[in-house]
């Protein structure tokens, strides 16, 4: 019984993890939040760790809640500067 339990944990794990970020490309159309974001909604994505604004895509989570009316994102600021 007891390895039973662990097989059906374990099965849950794979299925609760297996979201975007690992079914991504091969195919796999996309996650929904991702194929909102494409379609013009404000979403953020953990799974694929990208946010999109108006139909545009970013990966750095600061740069996504500046364009949402948050602080500027100084990291990506300063790598403009070094350019």
């Amino acid at each position: 019984m007891r390895h039973f339990m662990i097989l059906i944990a374990a099965g849950l794990l794979v299925v609760g993890v297996s979201g975007c970020h690992l079914l991504k490309g091969g195919g796999h159309s996309g996650c929904t939040a991702c194929a909102a974001g494409k379609e013009g909604k404000t979403v953020w994505c953990d799974g694929c760790s990208k946010g999109f604004v108006d139909g545009k895509s970013t990966g750095c989570a600061a740069c996504f809640k500046a364009k949402q009316g948050g602080p500027a994102c100084e990291a990506c600021a300063a790598k403009k500067k070094d350019s």
